[in-house]
C-alpha cells in the first residue's frame, strides 16, 4: 500500500546555511522515516525561484575594468563594477557612469551589441589616445574577449573607432539550476552518480519569478528516508557543479511515497 507525503521547503525558513552560499539546511522537529516500507521514493513537484543571478561580482572575480592613455601602463586607471546581474545595456551604463565619475576622461566609450553576430563591441567617442584593457579580474568571458585583450590593440584609439570582441558575448552565465539533496544519491547526471534531484534551465526574464512544475514526476529511491532523518540539506549548483548563490528565497515542493 502506497503512502504519500508532501514536503514544502521554503528557503526563508531554513535553520542553517544561506541562499547566498548555495546551501541551506532544514532541521526537522520530528525525525522523518519510513522504516517499514520496502522502498521510499522522492520527486520534485514544484520549484519556484527568481531568475536573478550575478554575472559580475567580487566573488566571481570579474568586477574590474581598466582603461588608460599610456600604452606602457595598461592598468593606469580602473573601475570596480557593483555586484549585479547585467544586461549589455546595463553594463554600458555602469561603465560610463564610473569612468565619468573618475574624472580622468568623460564620454570615453560605449559598449554595444551586434545582434547579427552576437558579439559586443566598443565604440569610442571623440577623445583619442585611449584604450580599454581586460585583466584577469575583468568580465572578459561575458564580453567575448580574453585576459590581456586591449581595445584597440594599438593601445591608442582614434575618434569614433569601433573594436569588436573576438568571440560571442555570454551574459547568461547560468545555463542550468541544479537542485541537490542529501535525501537521494542514486541519480546519473551526465556520466556520473550524483545527488542532483532536479535540473531546470532559467528562461524567465531577469528579475522575474520562474515556476517549474513537471507534468510527469520523476521518482528517485531514497534509502536515507527508510532509516530516518532529522535534517534535510538542499544545495543549488550551476551547470558546472559550482555552488549557485541566490539573492531571493526559493520554494521547493517534494513528493514522498513509500511502496
Amino acid at each position: 500500500m502506497e503512502d504519500h507525503h508532501l514536503l514544502i521547503l521554503n528557503s526563508a525558513n531554513a535553520s542553517g546555511g544561506s541562499i547566498a552560499s548555495g546551501t541551506v539546511k532544514f532541521t526537522l522537529s520530528e525525525p522523518l522515516r519510513f522504516s517499514r516500507a520496502d522502498e521510499v521514493q522522492i520527486s520534485v513537484s514544484e520549484f519556484s525561484f527568481t531568475n536573478f543571478f550575478y554575472n559580475i561580482s567580487a566573488a566571481i572575480g570579474n568586477n574590474k575594468l581598466y582603461y588608460s592613455d599610456a600604452s606602457g601602463d595598461e592598468t593606469k586607471y580602473s573601475i570596480t563594477l557593483p555586484d549585479g546581474s547585467y544586461s549589455i545595456s546595463g553594463l554600458n551604463s555602469s561603465i560610463n557612469q564610473l569612468i565619468d565619475a573618475d574624472g580622468n576622461v568623460t564620454s570615453l566609450v560605449d559598449l554595444l551589441p551586434d545582434y547579427s553576430t552576437q558579439k559586443a563591441y566598443w565604440e569610442f567617442g571623440t577623445n583619442t589616445g585611449w584604450f580599454i584593457h581586460y585583466d584577469s579580474d575583468s568580465p572578459f568571458t561575458l564580453l567575448g574577449g580574453a585576459d590581456g585583450d586591449n581595445f584597440p590593440a594599438s593601445k591608442s584609439n582614434t575618434s569614433g573607432e569601433i573594436v569588436y570582441n573576438t568571440n560571442a558575448a555570454a551574459f547568461n552565465n547560468v545555463e542550468s539550476v541544479n537542485i541537490s539533496t542529501n535525501l537521494c544519491g542514486g541519480v546519473l547526471y551526465g556520466t556520473r552518480r550524483s545527488d542532483i534531484l532536479y535540473s531546470i534551465v532559467p528562461t524567465a526574464s531577469i528579475g522575474s519569478t520562474q515556476r517549474s512544475a513537471p507534468e510527469n514526476l520523476a521518482w528517485v529511491n531514497s534509502d536515507l528516508l527508510r532509516a530516518g532523518i532529522s535534517e534535510i540539506v538542499i544545495t543549488t549548483t550551476d551547470q558546472n557543479g559550482t555552488l549557485l548563490p541566490f539573492t531571493e528565497n526559493w520554494l521547493l515542493l517534494l513528493q514522498l511515497r513509500s511502496i
